[in-house]
């Protein structure tokens, strides 16, 4: 009885030790269960995670490899844009010195510049000074404005009647005024003489007479301003007849014709032209145009033309004296002499003093500008 009841105690044991055994099994289970299948869910998301990661390590790699190489082509571009800024230092400093070269030899230009257009000044005033015999310093000066005013022009209420022949007259009986070459005065070709030295070398060349001639004209000219201005000459005839060549009629020409210039031809101009090809002469042209710059020279088309030594009518310019076409052309003009310029035909254009000036000021703009 005893050895049953300890049977069924043990069975009994063993029962609760089973059902604590299954219970524990039970719990085990699902604890195994919940945490299989949490680990696969954290495999899954892991694999994801790996996947992803791969994936974002393969761009990684990718881009590393495209920043690889930017890196190298920027490393060849970085030398590359050393040596071109070594390069480019260098050659600003050679440029630097050659600007600093520049800027002095442009300093020296323009004092060149200055000191030109100081002589081209100074040729101008020459020309204006000597433009008008009120501007000499001789002391003939006085007497010889009254011969002219008594012998070669004449003022009647608005007209002024001016005799071209006469001066030749003054100049050549009243003050023994003759053609003389440069060679002789001077021993060389070509020099042309100021008003005074004219009148104390007792002449000079066509040149000079016609200098002379026009400040005698322009003298009369502005005596007579605000008049009809009549300027009468004359050409040769054989009509037997005699032309008194000053207003007193105490001298006369035989054998001429009367031409009086057309009316408007009243201002005088030096104009300079080949007789032979290494020979010229200069006489008086007679405008109705003011001339101001080498693009009016055309105007002179249609002066008349006065030859100084004797006062007679040459022609006109246009027919007897041509307007060039080239350089160096007989009959052609290729020097004008205005009362303040001298302009001359080269390279198939005329150039005179103002023209000069004026280039010299564009030169001297373009220099500052590469001074500042």
């Amino acid at each position: 009885m005893e050895k049953e009841k300890a049977l069924i105690i043990v069975a009994f044991i063993l029962l609760i030790l089973n059902l604590y055994q299954y219970m524990s099994y039970t719990n085990l289970k699902g604890t195994y269960i919940n945490y299989k299948e949490k680990a696969e869910a954290d495999i899954e998301k892991l694999s994801l995670e790996k996947r992803n990661l791969s994936y974002e390590l393969q761009n990684s790699i990718y881009e590393n490899q495209k920043l690889s190489e930017r890196y190298k082509n920027l490393e060849m571009l970085y030398s590359q844009l050393n040596d071109t800024y070594s390069k480019t230092v260098e050659n600003y400093t050679l440029l630097n010195k050659e600007y600093q070269n520049l800027k002095d030899e442009a300093k020296t230009l323009l004092t060149k510049l200055d000191e030109y257009e100081e002589k081209i000044n100074e040729s101008m005033s020459w020309f204006s000074l000597n433009s008008n015999i009120e501007n000499m310093n001789n002391s003939l000066k006085k007497s010889m404005q009254e011969d002219i005013k008594s012998e070669c022009y004449r003022i009647i209420f608005d007209e002024c009647r001016i005799k071209t022949a006469c001066f030749y007259l003054v100049n050549d009986e009243f003050y023994g005024l003759r053609y003389l070459t440069d060679v002789s005065l001077y021993e060389k070709n070509d020099k042309m003489a100021s008003l005074d030295d004219f009148l104390s070398n007792n002449g000079g060349d066509c040149e000079d007479y016609s200098l002379f001639y026009k400040a005698q004209i322009n003298n009369v000219l502005d005596k007579c301003k605000d008049k009809r201005i009549i300027l009468e000459s004359y050409f040769p005839s054989d009509n037997g007849k005699r032309y008194f060549v000053n207003f007193r009629e105490t001298w006369f020409i035989r054998d001429v014709e009367v031409k009086e210039l057309e009316q408007g031809n009243v201002y005088p101009y030096i104009v300079c032209y080949l007789t032979e090809p290494s020979l010229g002469h200069c006489i008086v042209a007679f405008s109705r145009y003011k001339i101001n710059n080498s693009n009016q020279i055309h105007l002179l088309n249609g002066a008349e033309l006065i030859e100084p030594q004797d006062g007679s009518y040459v022609g006109e310019v246009g027919k007897e004296i041509a307007l060039p076409i080239g350089p160096n052309q007989i009959n052609e003009l290729m020097i004008v002499i205005s009362d303040d310029d001298l302009y001359s035909f080269d390279e198939n254009r005329w150039t005179g003093y103002r023209d000069f000036k004026t280039r010299i000021n564009e030169m001297r703009n373009e220099l500052l500008l590469y001074l500042k």
